[in-house]
């Protein structure tokens, strides 16, 4: 309408207009309004009406007061209407109206949106005044309010006219303030103001005036620093004054004179930069220092740290105090830069608020109580109340935050340090750097609306998802998303964005969100910065719950969240048909994997009965093998005693018939030998336990010695037998025992199967590469035998093969000759061939890569490795003993179970030894502790102790280990001879054997015991440390000399002390030093002293009688006799040879 608007109250029965310049209805009230072009009209929560007019605002008429209030825009303030053509009103169930503008958008309007009011200083304008920062603020008795600010001197409003009066320094007036910056404010109990500045000092006011106390120089009574950060009066009208650097001054208004509190390390203020100073009652004022806090009784004046538990101290979030409260409970609220500590000294624990709590900061600078119990702080960024609850049951404090900051009216979010100060009537002065605000406690109002959550937004891939619109040839909202409890999203749709709203807009920035999405997320999310948005992305199929809860701006939340139900789809392989398939398929795949496991499981029967099979005929390979090994072991101890005196007969042996007969003997032994060995070198070949025992030396000369062995056997068969070489010395590392194995093997089949007139050729050759870097030996055996058939001849070093079809079915073998000699030719590294045919014969060509090595490491392989048919020559040295001295012969025992073997052994030796004979090891261990022989000889084969076992035990015996063994065997190869050696065997050899070799052996065993013994007064030293250890009986021997040589002194050291110490009965101790040094025990003991007195007459001063008595001989005689009998001269002429 355009002629303004009418109002009617029923209750009074009248008319009320309101217009600007408009006739009034008779009986009606004029209100003038600012137009008359009303546009929307609508009444708030308080029953007041507002009136919306085109260019004129908006006027707001109390029903009650009859009173019009005019909204207008104001382009200074950003807070007025933002257009005067108003289209619409509505007030919402919150009580927010809403104002519709013409072409400028929507204000709103809420009575309670600013909950602190512009103090007076706001509106104050000096000139002479740079800034309005606040750093201390007091109301003293009269009302009056005192604002210390930070370089504008101080500032008092007169409670009765309400106006500012500032007071500055003036430089050259000693009666205005000492500085423009005021720390701290104080009003005694008599009504004077005292000001606390930064580099000025204290003031006291006097009237109009000041009165400045500042540190002088030669006045220990002066204040100690200009620097007053904090000020108290204590119950007997004192002040203390905390000082920044100097500690803690007090002031005694009665003298006017100050004394000082500061840091000794032993006792007092725990630092001397104090920030601030608190109290409750004047008896106590606590101190907040740099390192924590302190706490001053006043009446003892003892000052004594609050935490007196150094664990206690560290608890704190922060050692820099701030500020400190001590509220109604008895709690003390410290104050730090990294939130605010609660400590309750009654239970002596510590809680923490901090910015995880709700702080807007973590720099806490000032505390105060309202008339609630509840906490105030003023922070670096924003105003805080800490509301404090009892819980009703468990009945402990909970604490509940809400901050303030601009938005709710304040000047500024920056506190200053100690700025804070309650009146008496309860309202509560904070300063900032923009001046001070003040407030009651009782007057803020709380928004207590809950509020009620809604989503807003959808967006799929940064994609706004509209209702009814398509996405991928699909509608995802069928509606708003406001409207819908649930969305559906392909597995390919998975990051999405969801945004909600509070819908309170009251600082909507002040929002905060917490939502769950169930199903993924474990716990609760917070949101702080109002910003209602969150984000997921690559989720599982599955169906998941959205949960949202929102708080309004004076954190009030919404009692119930609202939910958003989101499905992801599974892709199309795994959706329900796709699993019916996969169910199909894979009883498809079952249905053949069993078939094929049937199938598998029939193969598998199969295959283990066929190695079943083949391990059964293995192991009876084994059995036979092992068999006939054990039978070949056995044939060697005969075979010894066969070759060995057949050897000797042939020595003897004076006819020309009986040598005949004699060597078809030897001949045919060594034959059978051969057999064996070869039937050993197949086993050891088969067990893969052969190896190459190399050697340098001429190939040439050593194949051509064994091919000259068999010169008598081409003679007596008629053959043609020729060795040819083109080289007539070749020096190369080979295996002497496996080539002669090779060559003899090659050979003897070329013989066997070359009738009578035939003929066999040898021929060396040398292959060289054209680098010249690689030779190799070649071997041709040709003869003109029977010929081996083609079919064969792949075959023939298959081991136990025989060619069947030979022209004379006769012929004999055991098909491993061939075998041994491939496998001899590869552990070389070569290779063998054969070429053959039918009745004309057959060649064998063996190749072997040249192992050169340079002239320095050749080792000549000598007279062993020719095998030249004469044997060498042992000459044995023999000793003529008479029949009454053979108890003097060295005592050998004779170890071995074949008793043929013993007695044959013993006949060797009978004539220049005494024999003891045993037929197994255990036995012969009991033999040899009783008689403690000179030496043994023994079988490693025999039952119940073996030799390996004898010698261990012999070896570890401290008694007996010096006694020498020799190992004596059929069990041939490296691994044997390895195990006897390491067992502690003066030597390993193998049956049979060169009975001349073996006799060689042991005499010079027998000759190296004696000549250690012979030797042992040239070994044995009596400075001990240059005793040389090298085997068990030495480091025997050594002991016993240390044991002689402590007791050198005691002439009661005998020789029962002596195996006592050594731990040995005196039998075995004699027979084992007797073995050793070839002296008694008391020899032994008699030749240690006499060694020791010889090297005192030589290296010291004493008299003979001196050191007769200091190598324990009591009677100087018996000393002389025994010197003279051992070193050839009286102890006197001993002494003046070296003395001269």
């Amino acid at each position: 309408m355009d002629k303004g608007t009418l109002y009617f109250d029923m209750k009074k029965k009248e008319w009320s207009c309101f217009g600007n310049n408009i006739k009034n209805i008779p009986g009606s009230i004029l209100y003038s309004i600012s137009s008359n072009l009303v546009r929307s009209i609508e009444q708030d929560k308080k029953g007041r009406v507002w009136i919306g007019t085109d260019h004129g605002g908006i006027e707001i008429f109390n029903k009650t007061s009859k009173q019009l209030i005019l909204l207008r825009n104001d382009p200074a303030n950003p807070n007025s209407i933002s257009q005067n053509s108003v289209i619409s009103l509505h007030c919402d169930k919150t009580g927010i109206m809403w104002v519709g503008t013409y072409k400028n958008g929507v204000s709103y309007f809420y009575p309670g949106i600013f909950k602190f009011e512009k103090s007076p200083l706001f509106f104050y304008n000096n000139p002479e005044m740079e800034n309005k920062d606040c750093n201390a603020i007091h109301e003293d008795r009269k009302g009056n309010l005192w604002i210390g600010t930070n370089g504008s001197g101080v500032l008092k409003l007169d409670s009765k006219i309400g106006k500012f009066k500032l007071y500055r320094n003036q430089e050259g007036n000693s009666s205005s303030i000492s500085s423009d910056i005021i720390i701290s404010i104080l009003e005694d109990k008599s009504g004077t103001m005292w000001f606390g500045t930064f580099w000025g000092g204290l003031n006291k006011m006097v009237g109009e005036r000041f009165q400045n106390y500042q540190p002088e120089l030669n006045n220990p009574n002066s204040l100690s620093n200009n620097s007053v950060y904090g000020l108290v009066e204590d119950r007997n009208q004192n002040i203390w004054i905390a000082t920044l650097g100097s500690g803690l001054d007090e002031l005694n208004k009665s003298r006017n004179n100050f004394s000082h509190h500061k840091t000794n390390y032993v006792k007092g203020i725990s630092s001397n930069y104090i920030v601030s100073l608190f109290s409750k009652d004047s008896m106590y004022i606590y101190l907040c220092t740099s390192v924590g806090i302190d706490v001053l009784n006043t009446s003892t004046r003892i000052i004594s740290p609050l935490f007196k538990d150094s664990s206690q101290k560290n608890k704190l979030s922060d050692l820099t105090i701030n500020n400190v409260l001590l509220d109604k409970k008895n709690q003390i609220w410290i104050a730090t830069d990294n939130g605010i500590n609660i400590y309750n000294p009654a239970n002596k624990t510590i809680e923490y608020i901090d910015k995880s709590s709700g702080l807007p900061s973590d720099q806490v600078v000032s505390l105060v109580e309202d008339n609630n119990g509840n906490i105030w702080a003023g922070t670096r960024n924003g105003l805080t109340c800490i509301y404090c609850k009892q819980d009703p049951v468990s009945k402990k404090t909970v604490y509940s935050v809400v901050s303030f900051d601009e938005n709710d009216g304040l000047l500024s979010a920056i506190f200053n340090q100690n700025a804070i100060f309650k009146n008496k009537q309860g309202k509560i002065y904070i300063g900032c750097t923009k001046g001070y605000t003040v407030f009651d406690p009782q007057n803020i109002h709380y928004n207590t609306i809950a509020p009620q959550p809604r989503f807003t937004e959808l967006l799929i891939g940064n994609e706004e998802v509209e209702p009814g619109s398509t996405l991928k040839k699909r509608i995802v909202l069928d509606s708003s998303i406001v409207l819908t409890n649930k969305i559906e999203l392909h597995y390919n749709e998975k990051n999405f964005t969801v945004n909600f709203s509070a819908m309170s807009y009251i600082h909507p920035q002040k929002n905060k969100y917490r939502y769950k999405l169930e199903g993924f997320d474990e716990n609760w999310i917070d949101i702080k910065n109002g910003i209602g948005s969150v984000s997921y992305s690559n989720l599982n199929q599955g169906t998941y719950q959205l949960k949202v809860y929102a708080s309004n701006n004076d954190n009030v939340w919404s009692k119930s969240p609202v939910v958003l139900s989101i499905v992801i789809l599974p892709p199309f392989w795994l959706s329900w048909w796709a699993y019916c398939i996969y169910f199909i398929l894979s009883l498809i795949a079952l249905w053949s994997i069993v078939k094929f496991n049937l199938r598998k499981q029939k193969k598998q029967f199969e295959r283990e009965n066929r190695e079943r099979e083949i391990k059964q005929l293995h192991e009876i390979d084994e059995m036979k093998f092992r068999f006939f090994t054990n039978v070949s072991h056995e044939f060697r101890t005969p075979l010894t005693l066969i070759i060995n005196p057949i050897e000797k007969l042939l020595k003897e042996a004076k006819t020309d018939e009986e040598k005949s007969v004699l060597s078809i003997i030897q001949r045919n032994a060594n034959g059978l030998l051969e057999l064996v060995n070869q039937l050993l070198d197949f086993r050891k070949l088969d067990v893969h336990k052969d190896t190459l025992n190399l050697a340098v030396g001429d190939v040439v000369t050593y194949i051509k010695d064994i091919c000259y062995s068999f010169t008598d056997m081409a003679n007596q068969k008629m053959i043609s037998f020729s060795f040819s070489t083109s080289i007539q010395e070749f020096q190369m590392e080979f295996d002497p025992a496996k080539m002669k194995k090779i060559i003899y093997n090659l050979l003897s089949n070329a013989f066997k199967f070359t009738p009578k007139g035939g003929k066999i050729d040898v021929n060396m050759s040398l292959i060289v590469q054209q680098d010249n870097e690689q030779k190799t030996l070649r071997i041709d055996i040709s003869d003109s035998g029977t010929g081996i058939p083609e079919k064969d001849l792949n075959r023939i070093f298959d081991r136990f093969y025989r060619v069947e079809n030979a022209e004379n079915g006769h012929q004999t073998g055991t098909g491993v000759g061939l075998h041994i000699v491939s496998e001899y030719v590869k552990l070389h590294e070569g290779s063998i061939n054969v070429e053959s045919q039918i009745g004309k014969g057959s060649v064998f060509t063996v190749q072997i890569p040249a192992r050169l090595h340079i002239q320095e490491e050749i080792i000549s392989l000598g007279l062993d490795l020719q095998e030249k048919s004469n044997e060498p020559k042992v000459e044995e040295e023999t000793t003529l003993i008479a029949e009454d001295s053979r108890n003097k012969l060295p005592l050998m025992l004779i170890v071995d179970d074949n008793e043929d073997f013993r007695e044959f052994i013993s006949s060797m030796f009978i004539e220049n030894y005494r024999i003891l004979k045993a037929e197994d090891g255990k036995i012969a261990y009991q033999l040899i502790l009783e008689k403690m022989p000179d030496l043994v000889i023994s079988d490693v084969m025999m039952p119940n102790m073996d030799g390996f076992e004898l010698c261990r035990l012999m070896k570890q015996d401290i008694r007996i280990s010096h006694i020498p063994i020799i190992l004596l065997t059929a069990k041939d190869g490296e691994e044997n001879k390895y195990h006897g050696l390491e067992s502690g065997a003066e030597d390993y050899i193998p049956k049979p054997f060169n009975m001349e070799m073996l006799s060689l052996k042991v005499k010079k065993i027998v000759d190296r015991q004696k000549k250690i013994r012979d030797q042992f007064k040239h070994k044995v030293d009596i400075t001990l440390g240059e005793v040389q250890i090298v085997s068990m009986d030495e480091k025997f021997v050594k002991k016993a000399v240390a044991l002689v040589e402590a007791n050198i002194s005691t002439s009661e050291f005998l020789v029962e002390d002596l195996c006592r110490e050594m731990g040995m009965s005196r039998v075995y101790f004699y027979k084992k030093i007797l073995a050793l040094t070839d002296k008694t025990p008391s020899e032994f003991i008699r030749f240690i002293r006499l060694k020791r007195a010889a090297d005192l007459l030589e290296k010291s001063q004493l008299f003979v009688n001196e050191v007769a008595f200091q190598v324990g001989f009591n009677d100087p005689k018996y000393f002389r006799k025994y010197f003279k009998d051992e070193f050839g001269v009286s102890p006197n002429e001993y002494k003046k040879k070296f003395s001269n």
